[in-house]
């Protein structure tokens, strides 16, 4: 049948054009045929006013819709930040619960500062896990006072408290400058010694001396908590 006259004859790539409707890229899946019916195209029209309507916003006020964005976007940021940060403020918290390094002066009162910073860190490990054992706090005291009045009384030089709150036990370490272990006296009633080493045996799991950096010991005591 020939056109009348007045209607040219549509070229091939017009045809092929209203076939086809590209949805990607021509090398990748996504062309697909589509009806050229007054159906097909109502669907097509319905879509694009779908499409303008969700981006009416971009469209009318592109600045202020990125800006919206942006704001959105900073708030998850901040919020993530904060997030982060309250987690390493507790990480930095348990840190600081489970353990304490305190030097010992040898002026003053150095075992009246070394029992207050012991409770103090019974304290925040109490509070962290609290201990199984009935009079645990009372038992680290006591090994504390009695090493650090050795270390004080025996020694000379700098010494050092470590405390480390451990699975089931609390481990007190006092470090000091000179090379020699603690030599046990026979316990004595009439007040002049020999209990205290007695003393930390009994009540410590675990005992550890060992040569300290730069000279000198350190003992180390595990008691049950």
């Amino acid at each position: 049948m020939q056109p009348s006259e007045g209607h040219s004859q549509p070229s091939e790539t017009t045809r092929t054009a209203d076939h086809f409707r590209r949805v990607g890229s021509p090398t990748r899946p996504g062309w697909f045929p589509l009806s050229v019916s007054r159906r097909g195209r109502e669907h097509q029209t319905a879509l694009s006013a779908r499409l303008r309507k969700s981006l009416g916003p971009c469209r009318s006020n592109p600045q202020a819709h990125l800006s919206a964005l942006g704001r959105r976007h900073r708030g998850f940021r901040s919020r993530s930040g904060a997030s982060a940060r309250q987690a390493h403020r507790a990480k930095e918290d348990q840190v600081t619960t489970t353990v304490l390094d305190q030097s010992l002066s040898r002026t003053g009162w150095p075992g009246a500062a070394a029992r207050e910073a012991t409770r103090a860190f019974l304290a925040r490990a109490a509070r962290l896990r609290a201990p199984t054992k009935d009079g645990s706090m009372d038992d680290v005291l006591l090994v504390v006072a009695e090493l650090v009045a050795n270390a004080i009384r025996h020694t000379d030089g700098p010494s050092s408290l470590h405390l480390e709150l451990l699975d089931d036990a609390v481990d007190v370490c006092v470090s000091d400058r000179s090379p020699r272990p603690p030599e046990p006296r026979v316990p004595r009633t009439d007040g002049t010694g020999g209990w205290g080493w007695f003393m930390i045996q009994r009540l410590a799991t675990h005992i550890r001396i060992r040569p300290a950096v730069g000279g000198g010991k350190i003992i180390c005591t595990e008691l049950p908590w």
